[in-house]
């Protein structure tokens, strides 16, 4: 399989970096922008749909660029190297994911081509409390009434759901099954509550109480399956976004074992602490190569849905168990220093739990494989 980026792909690499590196040029500049709400910087918002990375997955009749998953990696990874805190894996990547997958053309026209032009902000409100990264949904019911869909319960936390344009809300419908749902973030009904997650970036409890809501898609019909695979399409990218977010802190923690000094002996000379390192480079080189093997797997249109779940478990178990190791290690051998939220390796670490927590760890998604060990043929030794 050939892991090698075509030249347009080395270009919108490129061109990605030069945006986010320009607006994130240090950590300082990072650390000013979550500080106040939004909590991400709507200048570079806006230039990143100019540059067309907005609209990156969606086709081109909904006013998207017609890229595929391994455009939408390359994009994440250059989003992780800054941890930058425009929402592209949870608004473009998982909200609008969504709405591209079962709206109807003139649902996808209208939200698609506003959020490919950075005019409107999607939110996906589907986490609900107490629940672990089901495709289901239970704590907010929909009904019909006067003529119309309402819906009724609690989902928290949904990401930037305090600044977000349109709610993509999950719900049970009365029949069964979970349905897809639209409504704007300030609509009569709506509750919504932000707060700072640990990386920094914004997140909402919502509150509904008979909100007046339009169905996403065809009226009444069960999207969990749909759920399911946005969701896997969210963690091949984020497992790339989490792969660029490792590289720099590796980076970082071999920099300053060359630079620092004990007892007049650079730290990098102390044999155990380069092994610990080297360890961390095979990870973050693991991580990466099965973040762009998803990718392309996700890409593939031969491929079926049970080989792109698979594919997408795979690369974020490996992603996280990485990033976990990363993280620990970076603070670790930085010593106190570490320890300081202003010391950028801690924020890094923050970014990469902050993923853990709305895509699910690796034991989790290491459960999952496992119980589809029995699907696989047996492997003789001998043969």
């Amino acid at each position: 399989m050939d892991f090698e980026l075509d030249e347009e792909q080395q270009a919108l690499r490129e061109a990605a970096r030069g945006l986010l590196r320009k607006r994130y040029a240090d950590f300082e500049t990072r650390r000013g922008t979550v500080a106040d709400a939004p909590g991400f910087d709507r200048d570079t918002w806006s230039k990143m749909a100019e540059m067309g990375l907005l609209g990156l997955p969606f086709a081109e009749d909904d006013g998207g660029m017609g890229a595929g998953p391994v455009e939408v990696a390359v994009v994440a990874e250059e989003v992780g190297r800054v941890i930058a805190p425009e929402p592209f894996l949870t608004s473009v990547v998982l909200a609008g994911g969504l709405v591209a997958a079962v709206g109807t053309g003139e649902q996808r026209a209208e939200l698609l081509g506003g959020l490919a032009s950075g005019e409107q902000l999607l939110a996906l409100a589907h986490a609900e409390p107490g629940a672990r990264w089901t495709s289901t949904a239970v704590g907010v019911r929909a009904e019909e009434r006067d003529g119309g869909w309402r819906l009724t319960g609690l989902k928290e936390p949904v990401p930037q759901g305090a600044e977000a344009d349109v709610l993509v809300v999950s719900a049970a419908l009365p029949d069964g099954g979970t349905g897809l749902f639209t409504l704007a973030g300030d609509a009569d009904g709506v509750t919504r509550s932000g707060y700072r997650a640990p990386d920094g970036s914004r997140a909402a409890r919502v509150a509904l109480d008979g909100a007046v809501a339009t169905p996403l898609g065809e009226t009444g019909t069960d999207q969990e399956t749909a759920i399911a695979a946005a969701y896997d399409g969210a963690r091949v990218a984020a497992a790339q976004q989490a792969v660029g977010a490792m590289q720099v802190a590796l980076e970082t923690t071999a920099g300053y074992l060359n630079s620092r000094e004990q007892f007049g002996v650079p730290l990098k000379r102390f044999q155990a602490l380069t092994f610990r390192a080297a360890d961390l480079y095979v990870a973050v080189e693991l991580a990466r190569s099965l973040a762009l093997w998803a990718a392309m797997v996700q890409a593939d249109p031969g491929t079926s849905a049970t080989e792109r779940t698979t594919a997408a478990a795979r690369a974020w178990a490996q992603a996280s168990k990485a990033g976990r190791l990363v993280g620990q290690e970076a603070i670790q051998l930085h010593g106190g220093i570490g320890m300081t939220a202003e010391y950028s390796v801690g924020s890094y670490t923050a970014h990469l739990t902050t993923l853990d927590h709305l895509l699910g760890d690796a034991r989790h998604h290491l459960g999952r494989l496992a119980t589809t060990v029995g699907d696989h043929a047996e492997v003789d030794p001998l043969g």
